[in-house]
């Protein structure tokens, strides 16, 4: 799988950073190609173990749009519920992780941002949100 969405790297002190910043675009987004390769980040994590774990954006204007609405608009009730599933899978192997997960984000925030961290709504400040 090319990655192009995502970029995973290790600090010295072994904190996992995943960045996401959808090339060619302004804003992240959640389609199939996305989830699939956070879904291989996470794998890794499990594997490297760091001390924890940040996700943030490279993107100025807004941490994650959320879903991809032109691609699910095209979908059939089959593919979109293919879709739903891998989206709740990969969001509940990142709240299964035994790190602590924080997002940090500068810019507008969807409720993608919630559910990656799973923390409800108006939990979270802007610099950043906490799961232990």
């Amino acid at each position: 799988m090319t990655m192009q969405n995502i970029r995973r790297e290790t600090t010295s002190e072994n904190i996992c950073v995943l960045t996401f910043d959808r090339q060619g675009s302004s804003a992240n987004i959640f389609d199939r190609e996305t989830l699939l390769e956070l879904e291989s980040h996470i794998d890794a994590i499990w594997n490297e173990k760091p001390r924890g774990l940040v996700i943030t954006s490279a993107k100025d204007s807004i941490f994650i749009a959320g879903a991809d609405l032109n691609a699910l608009a095209g979908l059939h009730d089959e593919e979109l519920k293919g879709y739903i599933t891998l989206g709740q899978a990969v969001f509940t192997h990142i709240a299964e992780l035994k790190i602590p997960t924080v997002a940090a984000w500068e810019a507008a925030t969807s409720f993608a941002l919630h559910a990656i961290t799973g923390l409800p709504r108006g939990t979270a400040s802007r610099r950043s949100a906490f799961r232990r």
